[in-house]
């Protein structure tokens, strides 16, 4: 069966979905008192590298 452009988005959708909840569950699993997020921070800096950005 030839993919469809939906099914290429639903797809895609679904990959980034898990992405997300990977990074959701991660941040989640040791939380940090406001304005002293330094693992989070050092968690988000990390991924941004990775990215580039």
């Amino acid at each position: 069966m030839a993919s469809t452009p939906r099914h290429a988005v639903h797809e895609s959708n679904a990959a980034v979905t898990q992405h997300l909840i990977t990074h959701r569950r991660e941040l989640h699993a040791s939380p940090e008192l406001s304005f002293k997020e330094t693992e989070t921070a050092h968690y988000i800096a990390e991924r941004l590298d990775a990215l580039g950005v």
